[in-house]
């Protein structure tokens, strides 16, 4: 009676953990899991037909009993296989297919005992041999060395005993005691599973939580947990804040007031709403400031944020750091290359319209006949003509710029001497002058220039010099003079060219901007600026890449000074950088 109990408990308890291992496969959704809560259920019925063995003294009962048995370890090692990531060979479930027709066919014939339940004895002592060789060869980082013996030493020692078992009832009749042994070595040994589970849920969990600290810590922003409870303070934030901030996360731990000393003042409003006033008015908030590093340096920051609640209380925030200075210096430099584009469209569709509709209107009237005097069709014929060229020099300057700005603008550089250089300058500029009704000057100094050297493209020198006397030429009045200079200032080591003239001159608040691309002065008196927008700026890029200068001084209705810069070569220092 007192045995039937025994066999009645461990029934139930088996069911039970069956169920709870099914439970934990649905939840866990791990394969293996499922095989060790089927295995609990096949002992659960060969625990059924060990009670009915007993009870009702059905003993053919004990044969079907050691066919679950078998199942119960076949599933147990199906689990094993799993849980070490193996995949499970086809020929363990044809053996026990096979085994299980042998034990129908020698109940039908009734054979022996020893006929009957050796083979799956042995079958079970071969199986828990494998169970042994898994552990030992592949659980290399789930379970230590001592564990893995226990655990051996717990499924040979099963085996044995179904060994022992088959030739113990073939000696003997009924129903032995020694089956109330076996049953509590074979819950041990379900235990030690539910063990191995649990252990393994602690190894996962530590190395998912390892995998998660080197991510983190790694991570190039700075994550953070702030609370409010039971006061302010950083409970945890990662060390790439010291990489964004120049501040350890000590400096933080210490002061929770830290990331408020380095925010600029008039971001405190900012942070305020997320540190100090209500962060409880929110969820999530994205934030961009600016903070000063320790080294004084000045980094834009963006902060992302959410807000841990309990009972409706915000408790805590936790939030992400990030340094997106160079992001911010991208967006300004589209920002302004936009701002640019539409600004050369704007110059393009307003200074190229004007040359065109002369040139249309002049060109309309000569088809049309309006325009019949030979007088004024010579007049208009030059007037299409000048602005012709106009459009020209306004397209070239276009073109030569967008070359500039894709880096496809070529020089060719030459060593040339300083009066070299004006004669050359002079040869171009002089029909130019000469052809204009305005009163000119060229100055050469020669006795500064000689034996002075300089490294340039005469072609693009020469080009900015030209526009320069073109402008003159342009905004000055007939009765006033053009002075060219060619001069060197050896203390500054530079050759200077000077284009002076006596013309509308430039107004003080537009002088500032007439190197910038596309300036227009909003000033419609300063007609002076007409056509220069892209030429000025043109020229300053083009002496910049000499290593030169380019200045302009301007009094308006009083004429404007522009002085070229180019610096001098000396062969003797280059020599010396050479080591020659």
């Amino acid at each position: 009676m007192v045995t039937t109990y025994i066999i009645g408990a461990f029934i139930m308890m088996s069911i039970v953990m069956g169920i709870l291992f099914l439970r934990l496969s649905h939840d866990d959704e791990n394969e293996f899991i499922l095989y060790w809560g089927i295995a609990w259920f096949f002992c659960s019925i060969a625990l059924i037909c060990l009670l009915f063995a007993i009870d009702r003294e059905f003993i053919q009962l004990l044969s079907i009993k050691k066919i679950f048995d078998m199942y119960s370890l076949q599933c147990l090692l199906f689990g094993i296989y799993r849980f070490s990531r193996i995949k499970i060979p086809d020929f363990w479930l044809r053996f026990s297919i096979y085994l299980t027709m042998w034990l129908g066919i020698s109940v039908y014939l009734n054979l022996d005992n020893l006929s009957t339940s050796l083979p799956i004895a042995l079958f079970d002592l071969i199986m828990a041999s494998f169970i042994c060789y898994i552990i030992i060869s592949k659980w290399k980082e789930n379970v230590d060395w001592m564990e893995k013996t226990f655990y051996c030493i717990c499924f040979m020692f099963w085996g044995f005993l179904k060994i022992y078992i088959a030739i113990y009832e073939a000696k003997n009749s009924g129903v032995p005691n020694i089956f109330i042994g076996e049953i509590l070595y074979t819950n041990l040994l379900n235990v030690c599973v539910l063990i191995i589970y649990l252990r393994n849920i602690k190894h996962e969990k530590q190395k998912t939580e390892e995998r998660f600290k080197i991510i983190v810590e790694n991570a190039m922003d700075a994550i953070f947990y702030y609370t409010f409870r039971p006061s302010a303070a950083f409970l945890y934030i990662t060390p790439s804040i010291e990489n964004i901030t120049g501040y350890s996360p000590q400096v933080f731990y210490k002061n929770p007031k830290a990331i408020l000393n380095i925010t600029r003042k008039q971001d405190f409003d900012i942070l305020n709403k997320i540190f100090v006033d209500d962060p409880g008015k929110f969820s999530t908030i994205s934030e961009v400031f600016q903070i000063e590093k320790k080294n004084n340096e000045n980094i834009w920051v963006e902060m992302h944020t959410s807000a841990i609640r309990e009972g409706g209380e915000v408790i805590a925030v936790e939030g992400i750091i990030r340094d997106i200075t160079e992001m911010k210096a991208v967006q300004d430099d589209l920002q302004t290359s936009k701002r640019a584009k539409e600004l050369m469209l704007s110059y393009i569709s307003h200074e190229l319209k004007t040359p065109i509709t002369s040139i249309l209107g002049y060109a309309t009237a000569l088809q049309e006949g309006i325009i019949n005097d030979s007088a004024e069709k010579k007049k208009a014929m030059e007037i299409i003509c000048r602005k012709s060229i106009i459009l020209e020099r306004m397209i070239l300057d276009l073109f030569q710029l967008s070359q500039l700005e894709t880096n496809q603008y070529s020089f060719t550089y030459k060593q040339m001497e300083g009066t070299e250089l004006a004669e050359y300058i002079y040869q171009s500029i002089i029909t130019e002058l000469k052809e204009s009704k305005i009163k000119y000057k060229i100055i050469i100094e020669q006795d500064l220039l000689v034996d002075i050297n300089v490294i340039v493209d005469p072609i693009r020198i020469n080009q900015i010099i030209t526009n320069l006397v073109t402008n003159a030429i342009k905004y000055t009045r007939e009765k006033n003079y053009i002075t060219v200079k060619f001069t060197a200032d050896k203390e500054r080591q530079n050759v200077e060219i000077s284009v002076i003239d006596k013309g509308q001159g430039i107004a003080k608040e537009d002088l500032p901007h007439i190197f910038e691309r596309y300036f227009k002065s909003e000033n419609p008196e300063t007609s002076a600026l007409q056509g220069r927008g892209l030429g000025l700026a043109l020229s300053k890029e083009i002496v910049e890449a000499h290593g030169g200068t380019i200045k302009a001084r301007s009094k308006y209705g009083k004429g404007s000074i522009f002085i070229v810069t180019i610096p001098i070569y000396f062969e003797e220092e280059e020599d010396n950088k050479n080591g020659r």
